[in-house]
């Protein structure tokens, strides 16, 4: 995470006289942020298949708390689903459900128009959620209504 967010910053810096719109300076370094991310993902996915790295589960917790373990449970399952997704749907399904960027927000970060990340949000958002319904450790924390709301 440190290695990151030092990288957020060396990007920043670097990319810093690009920047147009001084009011955008929020939407400009979450966009650095997230193509940081994005590389970070692309990474971790291509050493996996050389098998240089660790599945990604996350650690089993030592405590035997039952809701812990259930949340625990269910973060690990929607790990599984949101590791079938493409890099830019993760992306936009994370920032839009679980980091609750508005619709424009995320446009500006990812450098799209509002009707391109409308438009991708609309195809990913549904197949997580279906996904999330028919999983026993994720089915009590969706709706059987929900389609779109923030986890």
């Amino acid at each position: 995470m440190e290695d990151a967010l030092q990288e957020v910053f060396i990007r920043f810096f670097r990319v810093l006289p690009g920047l147009r719109e001084p009011a955008a300076l929020g939407s400009f370094l979450t966009g650095v942020a997230v193509r940081v991310a994005r590389d970070a993902l692309r990474k971790r996915r291509i050493r996996s298949w050389f098998r240089l790295t660790d599945d990604g589960e996350v650690p089993e917790r030592t405590e035997s708390d039952p809701a812990a373990e259930q949340a625990s449970r269910a973060v690990r399952r929607l790990y599984v689903i949101l590791d079938e997704l493409d890099d830019e749907s993760r992306l936009l399904f994370v920032l839009r459900h679980i980091e609750g960027l508005e619709i424009g927000e995320l446009a500006a970060c990812l450098d799209s128009s509002v009707a391109t990340v409308k438009r991708r949000l609309a195809r990913v958002t549904p197949v997580v959620f279906a996904r999330a319904r028919k999983d026993a450790d994720l089915a009590t924390f969706v709706a059987s209504d929900d389609v779109g709301e923030p986890l």
